[in-house]
């Protein structure tokens, strides 16, 4: 899969400023930056959002070592998990973009997936 990726800068503030604007297109999706990243879990389906906070969603997931493992090997687990993602991804507006951001938390301090 390709993703286009386009980033334009909105305003020239000559390195004076510790936050810049920029217009970031992905794959069609639009965001102009700086934004906060929401978190799709915390949304309740009675309580409304402003949609001008929309834009840009994080989906946040910690996995350690023993769930990467059973992720690999068991089919219920990464069905489960799938759902789990595609569940926080249909909370989003179709038009934000969206990002899935995995920490990896190693059972013992130098070991990495394999």
């Amino acid at each position: 899969m390709t993703t286009h990726l386009e980033i334009e800068p909105l305003s020239n503030d000559n390195g004076k400023s510790l936050f810049r604007s920029q217009k970031i297109r992905i794959n069609g999706k639009e965001a102009t930056t700086p934004l906060k990243a929401l978190n799709p879990n915390k949304f309740r389906n009675k309580i409304p959002l402003n949609p001008n906070a929309f834009g840009f969603n994080e989906v946040y997931k910690n996995i350690d070592s023993r769930m990467m493992t059973r992720l690999l090997t068991d089919s219920d687990e990464h069905d489960y998990f799938s759902r789990e993602l595609s569940n926080l991804s249909r909370k989003c507006q179709p038009q934000d973009l969206s990002v899935c951001v995995l920490k990896f938390t190693p059972s013992t301090s130098n070991s990495f997936p394999s």
